[in-house]
């Protein structure tokens, strides 16, 4: 719920790109998806989860890498380059 506050307080500013954990309290990484998909369809998404890919298929789509933790930063920096040049 907390990004959702952020954006709505920065809605003059794009947001390209969001990396987000699958599971988080209250709202979830695809609920997230979800609400931020509404305003901005073209939005990529790089989710983050302890789980493996294989177990998240039904929450991947278009404009959605995944990345297994633990993970290092240039793992992290690989997958916004993946993602960003898509």
């Amino acid at each position: 719920d907390h990004a959702l506050e952020i954006m709505a307080e920065n809605a003059d500013q794009r947001i390209d790109l969001v990396v987000t954990d699958v599971m988080m309290p209250g709202l979830d990484g695809p609920g997230l998806v979800k609400k931020m998909r509404a305003d901005n369809p073209a939005l990529k998404i790089i989710f983050i989860s302890g789980y493996t890919e294989e177990k998240l298929k039904d929450h991947m789509g278009d404009s959605i890498w995944f990345l297994q933790k633990p993970f290092t930063l240039k793992q992290l920096a690989e997958k916004v380059k993946e993602a960003i040049q898509d």
